[in-house]
C-alpha cells in the first residue's frame, strides 16, 4: 500500500493480489494407464451425397460519410451486417431443410470492409468440405464436426450438415 496526494486528500491504493488458488489438481498415475494419444480419437464418417444445396452470403456496409455515434461503445447506425442481402429478422425463415437429409451449404464472405465472418449455427453441426479463396479451391485437410468456422473476406466455404432433430435453427456471423 502507498498513499498519494490528490487535491489535499490522501488516497490509499491496494495492489492486486494474484496469488489466489483457482484449482487443486491431483494427478494419479497407474501402471495400467497409457499416456499415448490414440491415432484416431473417435471415428467420423463423412456425410454422404447432399439432397439439397443452399447459399448463404454474409456482407457488411458502412457509410463512411456518416457522423460517428456519440457513444464510442455503440455500433454506428449506418453500419449494416447482412445475410443474403437482408438485415436480421427473428420472424423470417431463410432456409427450410428436411429432417435427416444431407444438405450442402456454400457460405460466402462478401465483406466490403474486409472483415472476417465466423459462421455459426445453433442446434447442429457440420463438416467442412472445401474452401475457395482467390479462385483457388482447397479441400479441408481433416474431417471434423464443427458448429463455427471462420471465413476470410472474399472466401467461400462448402460444408455439409444433416439436421437430426426437428425445430428452428439460427445461423449467424459471430
Amino acid at each position: 500500500n502507498h498513499g498519494t496526494e490528490a487535491g489535499g486528500v490522501t488516497v490509499v491504493i491496494d495492489p492486486v493480489d494474484y496469488s489466489r488458488v483457482l484449482a487443486d489438481i491431483d494427478v494419479v498415475h497407474s501402471s495400467e494407464a497409457t499416456l499415448e494419444i490414440p491415432e484416431v480419437l473417435r471415428p467420423i464418417t463423412a456425410l454422404g451425397t447432399p439432397t439439397a444445396e443452399h447459399m448463404v452470403a454474409f456482407s457488411d456496409y458502412v457509410d463512411l460519410e456518416a457522423p460517428p455515434p456519440s457513444n464510442p461503445y455503440e455500433r454506428p447506425q449506418d453500419m449494416l451486417f447482412l445475410v443474403n442481402g437482408q438485415a436480421y429478422d427473428m420472424e423470417r425463415v431463410d432456409i427450410e431443410g428436411r429432417l435427416g437429409e444431407v444438405e450442402e451449404w456454400t457460405v460466402i464472405n462478401a465483406s466490403a470492409m474486409g472483415m472476417e465472418h465466423p459462421f455459426h449455427i445453433h442446434g447442429g453441426h457440420f463438416q467442412v468440405v472445401e474452401r475457395n479463396f482467390n479462385g483457388e479451391t482447397t479441400p479441408e485437410p481433416f474431417l471434423a464436426w464443427r458448429d463455427t468456422i471462420n471465413i476470410k473476406a472474399g472466401e467461400s466455404v462448402t460444408l455439409r450438415m444433416r439436421i437430426d432433430e426437428p425445430g428452428l435453427r439460427m445461423f449467424h456471423c459471430h
